[in-house]
This record gives C-alpha cells, sequence and structure tokens, in this order.
C-alpha cells in the first residue's frame, strides 16, 4: 500500500494550509480529484483504497520530514471533540416540535386540573430527589 509522488504532494498541499483537526485533514484529502476521469486521489474503497488511520500515519510521517526540510506542512494532533448532547437539550426540542395549547385550551378546567396535578407531581419528584441525595451524601459521610 504505497504512495505516488503525486498523492505524497497532495498530502504536503493539504497539510500547508494547517488544518485544525485530524478529520478535517482526512475530508480534505478525500475530496481531491485526479486527471480526466475525477476519479478520487485517496479512495477508501477498492483495491487502491487507503484507510482513514494510513493516511493519518502518512500524514504525520510526511509532515515531519517537511517541517525538517523547512517546508510548512503541520500535522494536526487534536481529533475533532464530539458534540455532547444533553437529553434535557433533546427533549426541548422533542417539545418544541409538538404543537401548543391555545389560550382556550389552557383555560378549560380538565386542562387546568392536570397542569395543576403535573405540578404537585414534579414538586414532590424534586424534593425526593433532594431528600435521596442527601440521604446519600450523609450515608457517604458516616462510610467514610
Amino acid at each position: 500500500m504505497s504512495y505516488s509522488m503525486d498523492q505524497e504532494k497532495a498530502i504536503i498541499d493539504c497539510l500547508s494550509t494547517v488544518p485544525q483537526f485530524q478529520e478535517d485533514l482526512i475530508d480534505d484529502l478525500r475530496a481531491l480529484k485526479k486527471g480526466k476521469t475525477k476519479s478520487s486521489l485517496f479512495p477508501n474503497k477498492g483495491k487502491n483504497a487507503k484507510t482513514d488511520r494510513s493516511l493519518l500515519a502518512k500524514a504525520e510521517r510526511l509532515s515531519y520530514e517537511a517541517i525538517l526540510n523547512g517546508v510548512m506542512a503541520v500535522f494536526p494532533k487534536d481529533k475533532r471533540p464530539k458534540p455532547t448532547v444533553v437529553k434535557v437539550d433533546k427533549r426541548a426540542e422533542m417539545f418544541a416540535n409538538f404543537s401548543k395549547m391555545d389560550d382556550a385550551q389552557k383555560n378549560s378546567p380538565k386542562v387546568q386540573a392536570a397542569i395543576e396535578a403535573a405540578q404537585a407531581f414534579m414538586k414532590t419528584r424534586e424534593e425526593a430527589k433532594a431528600k435521596a441525595a442527601s440521604t446519600r451524601a450523609k450515608n457517604k459521610s458516616k462510610a467514610s
């Protein structure tokens, strides 16, 4: 699985743009096309396939060699951080997609009773959570 001189030159060209993350480098390399056929210079399928790990390893080695030869080709050490999706945010987004109650629905006695029951339940739940947390803290301090 050797690399041609054109591929090595393309890697150094991509490194000279100083990509911020390794995934950006891979995306840039995969987007490169060659010749009249416009086939991928770094295919990820087929007999000449290059894996992401192979491309990163080759880019890192070429980066060190290029820097020692005075060429600005910096290998990105960082991987793109994974976005943290909080369940609360997902739930808020889910509720935002549902249709909302109008004033007539909100003011109906049946809905008002349901709202009061929900508020009472949530208050009881929060109190129980707080009590459980304090009990756990107290038990933890006893165990220590």
